[in-house]
């Protein structure tokens, strides 16, 4: 028995040791319970094959150690659950945010670059205000004064200000570059160089560098972009080439550049080369020759011939090496251009045909060949760069050529005519305005301007000048000339001081205002703080006469208070043992009414013992029948066999008579028995069944009473329920709806009255601890509803709130 005993306390402790670890609830004290909880399964299979065990002592133990080795099992099984699910949960709950902080570094690394991007280049101001515009149309192309206004992308211009209709508009988009002239400035873009003059120098600084930030603007946003419309395959080209006739507009002229002259037309074609120089009445020199060929004499016979005169251009041969080096120049560039839109084209095909292979490839083919177009478009826009790179220095490079003719030229001083100088002074500004557009924007003109005059015009007679001007090898005042710059120069540098007086005087300006501005704001803030010092001092005036306020209710509550105690002394001295007063007539039935419920509720209850009296000794009457029904069976039984017996022993003495003869008396007294066994077995029976109709007797009168007593205890619950209905109907009719009301009503009477009393007390304590100078910011409210939940005595009240203000 020790044995079992300790085992069975062994395994309690381990189960013990086992609740404790699952509570702990760590994946380490789980895999510790598990361990345990299996150990103990085959001690369990041994104590329960012990005999020992099956004693009813330690079965009940037994018991007990099952139930709790599988509720310790269901609970290990179920932590173990909750662990992997939640073990699932999270490992979800990381991916989504690390789903999450991928998209939004993706974000911000877009937003970033866009922001980046912005703040580089901000957006530039809208330009706007009144220029003189040249005009497009006629030989003598005047300036007249119109408005501009700049809207989105397009430089609307109008007759004036606020008119509605505009007579045109300049997509600045396509402006290539922006180049100051004498009092203005020029505007170049594939189609056209618009000329503008300013009313003031101030203004020309404003609209240069307005459309160069307006450039560059533009730019950044179709780099920001990445080419969207580009990946698409509706598009490679950059920015700077957005313009459909550009490049088409530069082969041609390049084309036509090279091609000999035809001498049979009669058309006068002006294409400028890069042979003999053109002076500029700006001081610059700018490299290109006019080429003339008359109609015939039927056309024109009063035009004088040019076979004097005219020098046609000179051949391969004799050109200059620094002229060979610029053509080779320029075919190389026509070269690579062609050889770019022959890749494009090839590149259009090969997008067209990827196209229709990824309609029949699937998903995840589609996707990988959407990366590399996108990722193509960036390529592509680096090669554009580097490949205008390299023309920029072209370009810069073909310039400092020409600057270096110009200065071989100068240093040769031609031989002229003062008649001659003095006309081709005054005729070269009409050929420089018609020169001006071939000689800046070559590349992006789809033909070479062609102008068709009649012999008499005086633009022919300028240009015959010229050509004399240049053939014949006549001199040029280098003194007036020199002196023609140096006008030029203390102009300009009069008009820069000027701009520099202006600009200063501006920032003087902008200074004084700024420094009132300081000012006004230094007097601003002086009167704000006078303002605030003021209203500060009202301010404690006015805590001042609210604190004498509070005081003199403090004294006033506190009489109060007094007197309200002195009549709830008053009140209790004379409030009456009894719940109710004698005043009202309606107590005295209620608790007569009472009495009568609970003397009903006691007689019930005696009633119930009774019956369970009762009810006890008809199931011992029916214990002792059935023990008689046992005694009779039994009996009948034995009065059974007897006869059996006697029975077989008469017939075996009828076949012996005639051998035995002294056996005779024998059967006469086994006779004799039988007789008496068979009247006692009869008076038994009789006995029997008097028992048994006694029994049925006691047994209905036992129902019968049973029956009476229910329907005595049904009798008295309706009669209880109906006085209880008429007891609350009574009370409702003199109190209210609600038993409790009238109750409830003289509580909540109470504790109004309590508080009010202990918000008094704690104004007055904390006004007497602010006098002395000790503060403290307690809600009073919130100490109430301590007091009532800690069920503190009202006279109590005064002490507690002063060790809660100690507290605080």
């Amino acid at each position: 028995m020790s044995s079992v005993r300790a085992q069975f306390a062994e395994v309690q402790e381990q189960l013990n040791q086992v609740h404790s670890l699952v509570d702990s609830n760590t994946p380490s004290d789980l895999n510790k319970a598990a361990t345990i909880l299996k150990s103990l399964l085959p001690v369990y299979k041994d104590l329960s094959g012990n005999e020992e065990s099956k004693r009813p002592e330690n079965l009940e133990i037994l018991k007990e150690i099952k139930s709790r080795l599988t509720e310790e099992t269901q609970r290990v099984m179920s932590k173990k659950e909750e662990a992997k699910s939640l073990q699932i949960q999270q490992q979800q709950q990381q991916q989504q945010l690390l789903q999450q902080q991928q998209q939004q570094q993706i974000l911000e690394s877009t937003t970033r670059n866009r922001q980046a991007s912005q703040q580089e280049l901000p957006k530039p101001p809208i330009l706007s205000g009144y220029l003189k515009k040249q005009g497009d149309k006629g030989l003598v192309r005047s300036f007249k004064k119109r408005w501009f206004l700049q809207r989105d992308t397009k430089l609307f211009y109008y007759e004036k200000e606020g008119d509605s209709e505009p007579y045109g508009f300049v997509n600045l988009p396509e402006m290539i570059n922006v180049k100051t002239v004498d009092s203005g400035f020029e505007l170049a873009t594939p189609s056209r160089v618009y000329v503008f003059q300013v009313f003031k120098p101030s203004d020309l600084t404003y609209w240069t560098e307005g459309l160069k930030e307006f450039k560059k603007y533009y730019q950044s946003l179709q780099n920001s972009q990445k080419f969207g419309a580009n990946a698409n395959g509706n598009g490679n080209s950059s920015p700077n080439m957005s313009s459909s006739g550009s490049y088409s507009d530069f082969r041609k002229y390049s084309e036509s550049s090279q091609q000999p002259l035809n001498s049979s037309t009669g058309a006068i074609n002006t294409t400028p080369q890069r042979g003999t120089p053109i002076k500029d009445r700006r001081g610059t020199v700018s490299g290109g020759t006019t080429e003339y060929s008359h109609s015939s004499s039927s056309t024109a016979p009063d035009s004088p011939t040019l076979s004097s005169s005219y020098v046609p251009p000179p051949s391969s041969s004799n050109l200059n090496p620094q002229d060979e080096e610029l053509k080779r120049r320029e075919n190389e560039i026509i070269r690579k251009h062609q050889e770019k839109l022959k890749q494009q084209d090839d590149q259009q095909q090969d997008d067209k045909q990827q196209q229709q292979q990824q309609s029949q490839e699937p998903p995840q083919q589609q996707q990988q060949q959407q990366e590399q177009l996108q990722s193509q478009p960036s390529q592509q826009q680096q090669q554009q760069q580097q490949q205008q790179q390299q023309q920029q220095q072209q370009q810069q490079q073909q310039q400092q050529q020409q600057q270096q003719q110009q200065q071989q030229q100068q240093q040769q001083p031609p031989q002229t005519s003062p008649q001659n100088s003095r006309h081709g002074s005054t005729n070269y500004s009409q050929l420089q305005q018609q020169q001006q557009q071939p000689q800046q924007q070559p590349q992006q003109q789809s033909s070479p301007q062609v102008i068709i005059s009649n012999n008499n015009s005086p633009r022919f007679e300028s240009q015959q000048q010229q050509n004399n001007f240049h053939n014949n090898g006549s001199n040029i005042n280098l003194e007036s000339f020199r002196q023609s710059i140096e006008d030029e120069l203390n102009k300009k540098f009069l008009k820069e001081k000027q701009d520099l007086m202006e600009f200063e005087i501006k920032k003087r300006l902008e200074i004084e205002s700024e420094i009132k501005k300081l000012q006004l704001q230094l007097d601003q803030t002086k009167t704000d703080a006078e303002e605030k010092q003021n209203k500060s001092s009202n301010e404690l005036k006015k805590k001042k006469a609210e604190i004498e306020d509070y005081e003199a209710r403090v004294t006033i509550i506190t009489k109060r208070n007094e007197e309200m105690d002195a009549k709830i002394k008053e009140l209790e001295s004379s409030r009456p043992v009894e719940t109710f007063p004698h005043e009202f007539l309606w107590t005295e039935e209620v608790n007569s009414r009472d009495l009568l419920i609970a003397s009903q509720s006691k007689r019930i209850l005696e009633l119930e013992e009774q019956l369970k009296l009762k009810d006890n000794a008809v199931t011992v009457i029916k214990r002792e029948n059935e023990m008689l029904r046992q005694e009779t069976e039994k009996k009948d039984k034995y009065i059974n066999e007897l006869l059996e017996k006697g029975g077989g022993s008469g017939i075996h003495t009828n076949s012996n008579n005639n051998n035995n003869s002294n056996n005779n008396n024998n059967n006469s007294n086994n006779n004799s028995n039988t007789d008496k066994i068979k009247e006692s077995m009869v008076a038994h029976q009789t006995q029997n069944a008097f028992l048994l109709q006694e029994i049925q007797r006691l047994e209905t009168q036992s129902q019968f009473k049973l029956d009476i007593k229910i329907q005595q205890i049904e009798e008295l619950e309706n009669q209880l329920e109906q006085q209880l209905y008429q007891f609350h109907r009574f009370r409702e009719a003199i109190i209210g709806t609600m038993s409790n009301e009238y109750c409830v009503k003289i509580e909540k009477e109470n504790l109004d009255v309590k508080k009010e009393y202990f918000q008094s007390l704690g104004v007055s304590i904390k006004l007497h601890r602010v006098k002395e100078g000790y503060f403290a910011n307690i809600d009073i409210n919130s100490l109430f509803d301590k007091v009532i939940k800690e069920n503190v005595h009202y006279r109590n009240w005064p002490e507690w709130i002063s060790n809660q203000f100690n507290q605080a």
